[in-house]
């Protein structure tokens, strides 16, 4: 009878020992899911001042212009490319008017006596008179569509950046393309003033520099 509760008593000591080195394996395993699971940290960068909310410092957020991309600021007005093209009252927020343009117009350029929209699903820039807030024209500058396109206007002309050709070169008096210039190299930007014109084309980590006159 002793020998028989001696036996007991020791397997009742290994189990315990077992249970225990049981529950201490599930507590370093919590510990190791708790820190592999943690928030991880935000830093920002040092010197930086603190975000603003826009509104609380007197910006106002005109909620009623879905998809707006493009937007630019020329007179007394600001003008929105969103599909459409829309004219702001920038001092109240105001929509003022909403013109029809070409579909999917989402590049937007002011001056030479015109708005001009770049429409990526046709190719086509449309010319806007923005005393009557009127279609002027619109006009065919590239073969099917356009990808990753924009315009610009500089040096008496607008420059629509296109992908059948790097740059349609439009008269604005005329409402005519009367000049391309390539290679096509897929998509990119252009900027323009008196003395050049200048075409980035990412797809092929090049610039190019147009001298105008």
């Amino acid at each position: 009878m002793g020998a028989g509760r001696g036996q007991r008593a020791v397997v009742l000591v290994i189990g315990l020992l077992l249970l225990a080195t049981a529950c201490g394996s599930d507590d370093g395993d919590t510990e190791r899911a708790e820190t592999t699971t943690s928030a991880p940290t935000t830093t920002v960068a040092e010197g930086l001042p603190e975000v603003e909310d826009i509104e609380a410092v007197g910006g106002q957020a005109i909620e009623a212009l879905p998809f707006a991309d493009w937007v630019t600021v020329a007179g007394d007005s600001a003008w929105v490319a969103n599909g459409q093209l829309i004219r702001v009252d920038p001092a109240t927020g105001e929509e003022l008017a909403e013109i029809d343009v070409a579909p999917t117009s989402i590049f937007l350029a002011v001056g030479e006596g015109g708005v001009w929209t770049l429409g990526a699903d046709t190719a086509e820039v449309t010319h806007v008179d923005p005393v009557t807030d009127t279609v002027v024209a619109t006009i065919p500058v590239g073969d099917g569509t356009v990808s990753g396109g924009d315009i610009a206007v500089g040096g008496g002309y607008v420059w629509a950046r296109v992908s059948d050709s790097l740059v349609a070169q439009i008269d604005p008096a005329t409402d005519q393309v009367v000049a391309r210039f390539g290679p096509p190299a897929g998509s990119g930007s252009v900027a323009a003033d008196d003395d050049a014109v200048w075409i980035s084309a990412h797809d092929v980590d090049t610039v190019w520099r147009l001298p105008l006159g």
